[in-house]
């Protein structure tokens, strides 16, 4: 009799959690997907730190060299967004989550992401080093400005010389 009434037990739990047609909540996901945006900003900040200091400049590169720093960009915040759905499936959310959930996810870490690192950058042109768009402008020139319109260059070295600007860089 007693072992009837574990098995009946068992039952009624898996019945509950194979029921479709009671709403399945989600766990809240804001935690879970800022905590994954900001590690992925600081993870971004050190390997910019370390391009600064061994003086890699992404315009001296030509495409490549700019390809470089979108990819390690996109490569950063997928890892994290993958750790952070990972997380919050397994952690927070009894071992599923929902396709729009992960995506949601997704989008919140690359966002954080993207803003912390445009912060950063920020910093970098204005308080760590403040002849950085020079130099950036520069390189640019020898990479670029043979095949550039003169026009286009012309614009484009005016961005340079501007610096940054903090609200261009927030809406980027």
């Amino acid at each position: 009799p007693e072992n009837r009434t574990d098995h009946n037990q068992i039952q009624n739990i898996m019945s509950t959690l194979d029921n479709t047609f009671e709403p399945q909540t989600n766990a809240p996901i804001w935690k879970t997907a800022l905590l994954g945006g900001g590690y992925a900003s600081v993870a971004g900040i050190l390997i910019s730190l370390l391009m600064y200091l061994f003086d890699y400049n992404p315009m001296s590169g030509g495409f490549s060299g700019m390809l470089v720093m979108m990819l390690i960009g996109l490569i950063l915040a997928g890892i994290f967004a993958a750790m952070a759905i990972k997380q919050y499936r397994d952690r927070e959310n009894r071992g599923y989550v929902k396709y729009g959930t992960g995506l949601l996810i997704s989008i919140v870490v690359s966002a954080v992401s993207g803003v912390g690192g445009q912060i950063w950058e920020y910093i970098m042109g204005t308080v760590i080093d403040p002849e950085r768009y020079s130099k950036m402008a520069e390189a640019f020139a020898e990479t670029w400005g043979k095949n550039m319109p003169e026009e286009a260059l012309e614009q484009a070295m005016a961005k340079f010389e501007e610096g940054p600007q903090l609200l261009s860089i927030l809406t980027n």
